[in-house]
Order: structure tokens, then sequence, then C-alpha cells
């Protein structure tokens, strides 16, 4: 598990329109039918809105971290068919994706209370050996072994 207690990114402001439908609906009588109605919507108007929106920069040493050490860590663990989470706070599922996409890492990404995250882990990121729901072995992300030291000495 890799543990995110704090997501190192920005939020740009930026705007965009968008075409707002506004639909009316109606009831009419179906003929043949003793009180049967039918509902019917048509389009009234079509606006164009404007919308605010973000996007996310990461900080490029945070996401270098997940691209140079966390991604050939998840990739050689995928190999021997070991998963890796990744639990992180301060992000919603859409800023979480887009890490996952930039970093390449194929991964369950889940959110938790920094709190929590922290208490768990003081490196950011860290990570977290499980193994059979017990915790085996934490790491700083700068201290990881190779995979092939991790599996050999603790996934026997």
């Amino acid at each position: 598990m890799i543990v995110v207690y704090k997501a190192d990114y920005k939020a740009i402001e930026k705007h965009r329109t968008i075409q707002d439908t506004l639909y009316l609906s109606d009831s009419i009588a179906v003929s043949g039918y003793k009180d049967s109605m039918q509902i019917v919507k048509s389009i009234k108007e079509i606006k164009n809105k404007d919308e605010v929106y973000y996007d996310i920069e990461w900080n490029p040493e945070f996401l270098a971290t997940f691209i140079n050490v966390i991604k050939p860590l998840n990739d050689a663990a995928a190999k021997d068919n070991v998963k890796m989470s990744v639990v992180i706070s301060g992000v919603d599922a859409e800023k979480a994706a887009t890490l996952a996409k930039e970093s390449g890492i194929n991964a369950e990404f889940l959110t938790a209370d920094e709190k929590l995250l922290k208490t768990m882990m003081r490196s950011n990121p860290g990570i977290v050996l499980w193994k059979n729901g017990v915790l085996i072995q934490k790491w700083h992300f700068k201290k990881l072994p190779e995979w092939q030291t991790i599996k050999g000495k603790f996934l026997k």
C-alpha cells in the first residue's frame, strides 16, 4: 500500500462555455385508453453557460517520485500477482485518476483522512507491506529496497 497523506498539486482555475438545454414537459391523453396519460418532453431552449473548473498541475518532484519509485515497484509486484493500492488524502476520485494517468500507475486509488494516513506513515509517500491483513514492514520512499529483495525477505 502506498500512503500519501498530502497530495502535492496546484488547482488552476479555468473557464469554459457549455450548452445548457431547458426542456418543457407536458402530459397528453392517450386515445383509446381510459384515464391514460403520457409525458412528452420537448426542447424549450439551448443556452450557452459559463462554467468554472479546475485543472490539476502536479508538483514535478511529487510526480517524479511516483514515476521513478512507485511505478517500478508496482510493475514488478504486478508480475508476481501482488496487488498495490494507493491511499491518498486531499483529493477526490477525479484528481486521483489524473495522478494515476500521469504517473502510469495501474493500481486502485482510495482516499482517506490525512490524520489517519499520518498516523500510519510519516513519509509522503510511504510504502506499507501487508500480508494477510498483518503489517509486515514500512519504508520511506527514499529507502525502498528493490522488489526482488522485498519478495525474497518478506513474501516467502
